[in-house]
């Protein structure tokens, strides 16, 4: 009768280990498929010089709050904070002016510069450090000759 109730225990143990292990297998799936990725791809061409800087603009995660905008000189599907421009943040405001000079506008929290420049555009980053002077840039971007660049709405950022 020991050996019985010993066997029937070890198989019981293993029953709850393989259901444990397949409802951590079922969860993890579903998180991943919960998990929403939003991606932008747009090309800034500088005519004068003949040069293009590429910009992802990109939301993930559950609820869609990890935004990242970034400008790098090569098509690239990773980010390199060492070779590109990189905004943790979901707008920023941009104009392109001769000789291959880019005016960013972006909020001061949001910036990351990289270690190596780019070689042949100059980018000038305007850090905007008030949630009025934010609110203002957004409200008449246009105003000030500003192109936007966002997640939320592409086919609107470019629209002039």
């Amino acid at each position: 009768m020991g050996k019985i109730s010993n066997m029937k225990m070890r198989v019981i143990f293993i029953g709850i280990i393989v259901s444990i292990i397949g409802i951590l297998f079922y969860c993890h799936k579903s998180f991943q498929d919960l998990e929403i990725t939003k991606e932008i791809k747009i090309i800034l061409s500088f005519d004068d010089i003949d040069k293009k800087i590429f910009v992802k603009a990109k939301s993930w995660g559950i609820s869609g709050n990890h935004e990242e905008i970034t400008l790098s000189e090569r098509d690239k599907t990773v980010p390199d904070k060492k070779m590109d421009y990189i905004f943790y943040t979901s707008e920023i405001f941009y104009k392109i002016e001769s000789d291959g000079r880019l005016i960013i506008y972006a909020p001061k929290a949001s910036v990351s510069e990289p270690l190596k420049k780019f070689k042949d555009v100059v980018v000038v980053i305007n850090r905007l450090t008030t949630a009025e002077e934010i609110k203002e840039y957004n409200k008449h971007f246009r105003k000030y000759g500003l192109e936007k660049i966002s997640i939320y709405y592409p086919e609107k950022s470019l629209q002039k």
